[in-house]
């Protein structure tokens, strides 16, 4: 297993470049988070051993807490104690 340094933002697009790198036969590895993905993973073993959840329980949980910081921007704009975007 080759180890390779990445230095992505998310989940999704280290595994992306992990499959890319492994089309040449050989399996790839980098750490993520203080944990070691590897090209032989799928999307959902990633998301677990990161995150504790699978791709969708994920991406789920995501949508949920986005909307909650929406709500909340919302009522802190209107009560006055929000100023910024």
């Amino acid at each position: 297993m080759k180890s390779v340094k990445l230095y992505n933002c998310d989940i999704d697009d280290t595994m992306r470049e992990l499959y890319e790198l492994s089309k040449d036969g050989n399996e790839y590895c980098c750490e993520f988070n203080e944990k070691t993905l590897t090209s032989s993973m799928t999307i959902d073993d990633a998301y677990l051993l990161v995150t504790g959840m699978s791709y969708n329980q994920f991406k789920e949980y995501e949508k949920a807490e986005i909307e909650r910081m929406k709500k909340r921007r919302e009522e802190r704009i209107k009560s006055g104690e929000y100023l910024g975007m």
